[in-house]
């Protein structure tokens, strides 16, 4: 999957659900679903995910509307977790095999 791919989901408002792994996003494909404003279980698993996307999702406003966020094998540290406070409705998160 790549950031063209994660462009069409725009045309899919109803999803509630997107799982994004071991991909090509970049956060230029993750900025694409702020469109998606049912969206409230996301899937954020790889290396490729750092700080910059919870940062991203923070300041989408996203992070408000999350009700699981998974974030296994990502690089995300202690400073990308604290966007999490924005996350009032976050009832389960997965953190595992970070570095």
């Amino acid at each position: 999957m790549t950031d063209v791919a994660i462009e069409c989901l725009r045309s899919c408002p109803q999803l509630e659900c997107v799982v994004i792994s071991d991909t090509g996003v970049t956060t230029t494909g993750l900025n694409q679903l702020k469109e998606l404003l049912q969206l409230k279980d996301l899937c954020l698993r790889g290396k490729n995910v750092t700080d910059d996307w919870l940062e991203l999702l923070a300041k989408n406003g996203q992070l408000q509307r999350m009700r699981s966020l998974d974030l296994w094998q990502s690089r995300v540290t202690d400073a990308g977790l604290a966007f999490l406070k924005l996350s009032p409705c976050l009832d389960m998160l997965t953190i595992s095999n970070t570095t």
